[in-house]
């Protein structure tokens, strides 16, 4: 039986994103910032962030908001809090906080927000219908959300690409474009009814496509590859597989990478929706 998605981001997936932060971050550096411009934060706003990854765009949106606002982060890894909180008292942002919580079910009593934004963070709740009604709780009357999630895989050729190479060699689940995962809410009128359902009106989207540097910025083809079967979610079968088994998944990886290598990074493009919507 598959391990719910909530279970296994507090722990193996919470601890490889851990590991592999900065080529994750530098991988979604370009996204991160155009949900920034998207959200258009202001002096003074409190901010829910959800699923904040290592912190990257949590800390900008900190910075965005001055020592006036304040954000609070919630993920379900401790792993991930304590590196975001680690790096928030590094570089003096006393306004960013992260909590180690399910965003369904958290409560936090002492602040109301006018902004709830993620980058891929909200696509992973098994009962997303609830979790969204519960965040909107947490938000003041007209509140905003600026969301970023991924649009289909076709769309996505580093994601259905890579899947595609790794089910050769281990049993991947079937894509369900509503199970809770990366993909959950590329069908955006699902996503729709579950953001209505919670009580959210003017839901709209933005298309977006960008670029993706997939290894992290500075990464080759071959570290690209490594980054392949290091960092998704069957990463922990492929380490149990033959020697010359994972050599073929690397060498296809590589094959794959290659193309759209500039000489600095390896660039391929991404397709994402950043959706809007009022509490």
């Amino acid at each position: 039986m598959t391990e719910p998605m909530p279970n296994r981001w507090a722990g193996t997936m919470g601890k490889r994103w851990h590991s592999n932060y900065t080529q994750f971050e530098g991988m979604l550096s370009d996204v991160g910032d155009a949900l920034l411009e998207f959200a258009q934060l202001a002096p003074g706003e409190n901010i829910l962030d959800i699923g904040f990854g290592g912190g990257a765009t949590a800390l900008d949106a900190a910075r965005s908001i001055g020592p006036e606002g304040q954000l609070v982060g919630v993920d379900i890894s401790a792993d991930l809090v304590q590196l975001a909180n680690e790096r928030a008292s590094q570089e003096g942002l006393s306004n960013a906080r992260f909590i180690e919580a399910d965003a369904g079910t958290v409560e936090i009593p002492d602040v109301k927000f006018d902004v709830l934004l993620s980058r891929f963070g909200v696509m992973f709740f098994e009962d997303s219908y609830a979790a969204f009604k519960n965040m909107h709780s947490l938000l003041k009357p007209g509140a905003r959300a600026a969301l970023a999630v991924w649009a289909p895989a076709e769309g996505n050729l580093w994601m259905s690409s890579m899947r595609e190479i790794v089910g050769k060699y281990v049993e991947m689940p079937p894509a369900d474009p509503r199970a809770p995962g990366p993909m959950a809410f590329s069908d955006f009128a699902y996503f729709t009814d579950i953001l209505e359902k919670a009580g959210f009106s003017d839901i709209s989207k933005k298309d977006w496509t960008g670029s993706l540097y997939v290894g992290g910025k500075g990464a080759d083809p071959a570290r690209a590859a490594d980054f392949g079967m290091e960092s998704q979610s069957a990463a922990d079968m492929i380490a149990e597989l033959p020697e010359d088994a994972k050599a073929s998944i690397h060498a296809e990886l590589l094959e794959l990478a290659t193309p759209y290598y500039n000489g600095s990074d390896v660039v391929m493009s991404g397709d994402v929706f950043f959706v809007s919507a009022t509490a």
